[in-house]
């Protein structure tokens, strides 16, 4: 599945509700920001899939239009586009990084893929066997080579 993130199809007048994306979305794959603030499906002022199929999502409180000082409120929405597949199973190689600022970084690591991690700072070390998730917190700056496998 192809992730998309795009502004939203839809009227900013105070009162529609229902906003679409290009695309159908799979289910249970959808964020929802206003003004770039990430809405909660759960709250009061969050959102509903309304079809998947079709790409329309209903949000709880209508977008403001602008009042001349203010622009109207903007409406993206992230979600994966299920006719794309494969994508998240192919292998990327090489892959080279630099993280210059990270906290709780997970992902799983295959030890014959990752030859070692240059870690000037001394935090990170020694070498991995067989699958292992990790978790953290890296030091600004640390470089990454090696080839992403699975993204979790």
């Amino acid at each position: 599945m192809l992730p998309k993130f795009e502004v939203a199809s839809g009227v900013v007048d105070g009162v529609n509700q229902i906003f679409s994306v290009s695309s159908p979305y799979s289910p249970n794959s959808v964020a929802v920001f206003l003004n770039g603030q990430l809405k909660r499906a759960d709250f009061a002022d969050g959102w509903v899939e309304l079809s998947p199929s079709t790409g329309l999502v209903q949000l709880l409180i209508a977008p403001l239009p602008g009042d001349g000082m203010n622009p109207d409120d903007v409406v993206q929405i992230f979600y994966l586009d299920p006719s794309v597949v494969g994508l998240v199973e192919k292998e990327v190689s090489p892959l080279v990084g630099v993280i210059r600022v990270s906290s709780g970084l997970r992902g799983h690591v295959q030890a014959d893929e990752l030859a070692g991690v240059l870690d000037p700072y001394g935090t990170l070390g020694g070498s991995l066997e067989g699958f292992y998730e990790i978790g953290g917190t890296l030091a600004p700056i640390t470089s990454l080579n090696g080839r992403l496998l699975e993204c979790v």
